[in-house]
């Protein structure tokens, strides 16, 4: 189970996630990752681009939150939260300091959120 992020208002399901290089588990970085069902792509902060030396994977025209569109460099990523392993996940990258979580990821797995006590669950199968 996992706790809300209180900080936001309204408060926000928040976990913890560790991004990789896909297929390479060298070196990775650790970041708190905000789901997103609204997102259909996963967006990672750009400085973990350089961090972790991706690889540009294509390009995608992303719809931003105001109505606009761009065109974006994919890169491709591994990413591990709570004991769960998520390989080869299609991303792009913004300035954040956080990682979104969008649905990419997210229809992966069985989440249940519990508002009224500010809590969350996410697992693999029932």
């Amino acid at each position: 189970m996992w706790f809300y992020d209180q900080t936001f208002f309204p408060p926000a399901p928040r976990l913890d996630v560790q991004v990789f290089l896909a297929g390479i588990h060298a070196q990775s970085v650790s970041l708190r990752a905000k789901l997103d069902i609204g997102a259909s792509t996963t967006v990672i902060p750009e400085k973990l681009v350089k961090l972790l030396d991706l690889p540009s994977h294509g390009n995608t025209l992303a719809r931003g939150y105001d109505g606009s569109y761009r065109l974006c460099t994919t890169f491709r990523v591994d990413l591990k939260f709570d004991g769960i392993e998520v390989d080869w996940i299609d991303c792009i990258a913004t300035e954040r300091e956080d990682v979104l979580l969008g649905r990419n990821v997210l229809n992966l797995f069985f989440i249940t959120l519990d508002g009224p006590n500010l809590t969350f669950d996410i697992k693999q199968e029932e």
